[in-house]
């Protein structure tokens, strides 16, 4: 095998001023030609998360002999280093190429090799790996033992003010926000879903040995409201010219609500009437509670069938002549005049409020 040697006690001064040199950014590095020893791996950074160690590790023989496979190994992402060590590339006398570094030994970027190594290198950073290491440093983050323990609030990890995540106060989460930002080609490996609201919250908990806001109870919204009614009908005996009214028969009525409520978005949750005679003339009150049901992250369909309607089986039976049903419980009175025995048609049927007409 052909060695170098220098002709000048001067270059191997130089050499060994570059060694030293290089230790100081966290390895040392010896420079091998082909066939010879590969250098050392660089110094590991800082132990644990968030430790200070070196900002760049060390690099490996610059080529592969018997040793200096393996590229050095760089601190945590944050305050340790940020770009894994070089691996060292088949020499001469060389048959596999160093070994990258792996991410989170060899920080967030993988070292040039790749971080799984192997003859040059061929493994590639995967969304996967990123998601587990990121949930791996949200965990030691959030771990806590009392509430005054926590208090870091890990801004941008929600679209809602009080569900960003919680964080010790004492924890470095400049590795968690490293890896939560991270990109594999040009997409963002991590995404926190959450409720994009403000719940009112009183400071912060440990709750289960994690950090998080904490929350005050507030009244619950009503399960459903009371729609104004804006339509009653009288229902007969169908017919094909209409109904028909017939002494005997029982009184029902029929209500619709005013306005227009999506089909999708809107269900009936309670339903009420009741009826009370008074001479040849009945008196009503109606009640029809509707529920929201939307999803926030789904359109209502654009329809109105949603409201739905009440039918009102009054339990009182009709007698001959004219009578007139009072419903006063809307904004404007809806009063409904009828003959027995008769055929009500179409809007003869119904009384509307304006908001119908």
């Amino acid at each position: 095998m052909r060695r170098f040697t220098s002709p000048h006690p001067a270059a191997g001064l130089l050499v060994s001023s570059l060694a030293l040199a290089l230790s100081a950014c966290g390895g040392t590095s010896v420079n091998h030609v082909a066939g010879e020893s590969g250098g050392t791996a660089g110094a590991s950074g800082g132990t644990g998360h968030g430790g200070t160690g070196a900002t760049n590790s060390g690099s490996g023989g610059s080529q592969a002999g018997t040793g200096g496979t393996t590229g050095g190994a760089g601190s945590m992402p944050g305050a340790g280093g940020t770009t894994g060590g070089t691996g060292a590339s088949p020499g001469a006398g060389g048959t596999t190429g160093g070994s990258g570094a792996t991410p989170g030994a060899g920080g967030t970027t993988a070292g040039t090799g790749g971080f799984a190594g192997g003859t040059g290198g061929t493994g590639a950073l995967t969304c996967d790996f990123v998601r587990q290491q990121t949930q791996d440093e949200l965990t030691h983050i959030q771990a806590c033992n009392t509430d005054a323990d926590c208090g870091q609030v890990l801004h941008g990890t929600s679209c809602g003010c009080t569900r960003d995540l919680v964080a010790r106060l004492d924890a470095n989460a400049d590795a968690f926000h490293a890896w939560n930002e991270m990109t594999i080609d040009g997409e963002p490996c991590n995404a926190f879903a959450s409720t994009c609201d403000c719940p009112n919250a009183d400071g912060f908990v440990c709750a289960k040995g994690r950090c998080a806001w904490n929350y005050v109870n507030i009244e619950p919204p009503p399960l459903c409201s009371s729609a104004a009614l804006g339509s009653m009908c009288i229902v007969g005996t169908a017919i094909d010219s209409g109904d028909v009214l017939v002494a005997g028969a029982p009184l029902t009525l029929m209500f619709r609500p005013s306005g227009c409520y999506s089909s999708s978005c809107t269900k009936v949750l309670t339903s009420s009437c009741d009826v009370k005679p008074d001479g040849n003339d009945f008196y009503v009150a109606a009640d029809l509670c509707l529920a929201q049901v939307s999803d926030p992250n789904v359109g209502c369909t654009d329809d109105c069938g949603g409201g739905g309607l009440l039918t009102c089986n009054s339990g009182y039976l009709l007698t001959e002549g004219t009578h007139t049903v009072h419903y006063a419980g809307g904004d404007v009175p809806l009063d409904l005049t009828f003959t027995v025995p008769s055929i009500v048609i179409g809007d003869t049927q119904c009384v509307k409020s304006d908001a119908l007409r």
